[in-house]
């Protein structure tokens, strides 16, 4: 009995220490900087477990911190939260100025990397975080920035190839088609004979004919004759003579 009591601590242990090195920014760092004291209590610990979820899969800390007033300096929160360049952090900055909420994100490390500009916006402007942030739902608002911004330090929440080929893929298809067939037609009627009106623009009126010649060829033959023959031998035959013998 003592020796399956000592392999259930044992592996409590272990369990114990897998899990604080799974999740460093839960072991004894700070999540949530509620100022505002936006969040209840039960929130806030459904946040920092929620946090610590999506940490496990992007290996980034995330920091949650409300404030009041006008923006302050990026130094500033970086330094409340203790943020470092070493590793890969994001910091989500939610203020509430003259009745408007604003927030505003940070990232560090290797999220500074792994996140582009085209996916802070797509995270900044998603209506689950934009809508709800502006109405007062700061709660919801934050949990989809997280899962959001956990997706894109893996890289999953960036658009697969195939839509960005396809519009491109038909835009190409639609021009060649359109070339095609303006080749084409062209084609055609360079082929196709002009229809004319033979009948109604090329009608005969002969009034007057004239045969005029152009040209002449004249073929001259020389004929030898014999120069001692004594002429012709007549006679009264009717009908033409004999001419000379050879």
């Amino acid at each position: 009995m003592k020796t399956i009591v000592r392999i259930i601590a044992t592996l409590a242990m272990i369990f114990a220490c897998l899990l604080t090195v799974a999740i460093p920014s839960l072991a004894g760092e700070r999540v949530i900087y509620d100022e505002l004291g936006i969040f209840t209590e039960e929130q806030e610990r459904e946040l920092i477990s929620y946090i610590s979820d999506e940490q496990t899969d992007s290996s980034t800390k995330f920091t949650i911190v409300t404030d009041s007033g006008p923006l302050m300096l990026e130094e500033y929160y970086r330094e409340l939260v203790g943020a470092s360049y070493n590793r890969s952090e994001i910091i989500l900055v939610v203020r509430k100025y003259r009745g408007v909420y604003y927030y505003d994100m940070y990232t560090y490390g290797d999220a500074n990397y792994e996140i582009d500009e085209d996916e802070i916006n797509r995270i900044l402007d998603h209506s689950d975080v934009f809508d709800n942030i502006k109405s007062g739902k700061v709660y919801d608002g934050v949990k989809s920035f997280v899962t959001l911004s956990a997706k894109a330090s893996t890289g999953t929440l960036r658009a697969p190839f195939y839509t960005y080929l396809l519009p491109c893929a038909g835009i190409a298809l639609l021009i060649v088609s359109v070339t095609v067939v303006i080749i084409i037609s062209r084609y055609k009627t360079k082929l196709k004979s002009p229809s004319y009106p033979l009948d109604r623009y090329a009608r005969l009126n002969l009034t007057h004919s004239n045969d005029m010649l152009v040209d002449t060829v004249v073929t001259r033959v020389k004929i030898n004759t014999s120069s001692h023959s004594g002429g012709r031998s007549g006679g009264g035959r009717s009908g033409g003579g004999h001419r000379g013998g050879r």
